[in-house]
């Protein structure tokens, strides 16, 4: 092992060296392409093809561990390559890089820093693949893509994903996806039905917003939340609605302190949701208002059935409001939008059925909302 000896600011150096090597410093003006050459990817379709199999990988604990040890190594050339490793990974298990941050050995510990930085940017060696494919349409196939989805911990990487699948799905992916909507994981169900709405309507994009907005939001008094709460509101459907987008209120519109997973339940049916998906955190999501909003599968709410739109909160740093305690707040229901109370559940990790119900309309929580068209009627 390197001697821990040599002065935090020479790591820092030596560090930031590789950082600008690696190619976080480049022109902004340098495409996608030559970004990725720059990190040791080959732009062209079997080369990102063959980056995003290694994504797929069972062994990145494994790897991840030994990458880190060479961050310590006595040679320079060593510590670089475990560097651009580690970044190629693209999602290692992220709390080895946290510990990896408290090591003993400075160089380690911030490199490990800049890794993690860069991970979480726009520039991520697997966003920019990700943005390569959906500009060029490279056929990299979507069930490639859809199992790196399967593997991301990022909400970002996962919606990039989709959108990259929804660039160059074709009738040949039809069977798969259909399979994959019965599967266990919700989140991949609602992508591979996005993907069949898509390949059913060939002519439209199925990335679009609601004519409809089904609550707006006065900015007022703000409610706290818990950690693993499921919160929400109970509304009857007035008309026959088909909702685009899910949403979740940013009260300072300055970006979300977590992802949350946005749903709409049956109340009738506990069995799935009618409509899933997740708003990632930050400020990735665009504005709808003072919703950030997410694209879904088209999916259709029958007038006269009650449902609730609900979200999880992992964490308590994201708002939401509610009539119990105005305060400035004003609350606007869409015209095919009747909202009966709250609905809610605790304590849950992940996206789950609310099975509680407040008593009355004030008390509806307005975390999550969603966009929506007034569905077609059926021609004879």
């Amino acid at each position: 092992m390197r001697t821990n000896l040599i002065p935090v600011v020479l790591a820092a150096c030596l560090a930031a060296a590789w950082l600008v090597s690696a190619g976080a410093a480049v022109a902004q003006t340098d495409s996608p392409e030559s970004r990725l050459q720059k990190l040791g990817i080959d732009p062209s379709r079997a080369g990102i093809e063959q980056y995003l199999k290694s994504l797929a990988e069972d062994d990145l604990a494994e790897k991840t561990d030994t990458l880190i040890a060479e961050l310590s190594d006595p040679e320079f050339k060593v510590r670089e390559r475990a560097a651009q490793q580690l970044l190629r990974l693209a999602f290692p298990p992220l709390e080895k890089l946290e510990a990896a941050t408290k090591s003993s050995d400075a160089e380690t510990a911030f490199r490990a820093k800049l890794i993690l930085t860069k991970l979480k940017s726009d520039e991520s060696p697997v966003r920019l693949a990700l943005r390569v494919v959906e500009a060029k349409k490279l056929d990299v196939g979507v069930p490639l893509l859809l199992k790196v989805r399967a593997r991301a911990g990022a909400s970002g990487i996962q919606q990039a994903c989709l959108q990259a699948a929804l660039a160059i799905v074709k009738k040949s992916d039809r069977a798969e996806l259909e399979a994959l909507t019965k599967d266990s994981n919700a989140s991949q169900s609602a992508a591979a039905r996005l993907l069949l709405a898509q390949l059913d309507s060939p002519t439209k994009s199925v990335l679009k917003g609601g004519k409809f907005d089904a609550v707006r939001v006065q900015p007022g008094s703000i409610s706290g939340g818990g950690s693993n709460l499921i919160d929400g509101w109970e509304f009857t459907a007035k008309a026959d609605l088909v909702v685009t987008q899910l949403g979740i209120y940013d009260n300072a519109a300055d970006g979300l302190a977590a992802a949350h997973e946005v749903a709409i339940w049956d109340i009738e049916d506990s069995a799935a949701p009618v409509a899933l998906g997740t708003v990632p955190a930050g400020q990735e999501a665009p504005l709808a208002g003072r919703f950030r909003c997410v694209p879904v599968a088209p999916a259709t709410l029958k007038a006269g059935k009650k449902y609730a739109i609900v979200a999880h909160y992992p964490v308590g740093d994201d708002s939401t409001v509610s009539l119990t305690n105005p305060q400035g707040l004003t609350l606007e229901f869409a015209e095919h939008v009747e909202v009966h109370a709250r609905r809610y559940s605790f304590p849950h990790k992940e996206m789950a059925f609310p099975s509680q119900r407040g008593s009355e309309a004030r008390d509806a929580h307005i975390g999550p909302t969603f966009r929506y068209d007034e569905a077609e009627e059926k021609k004879p």
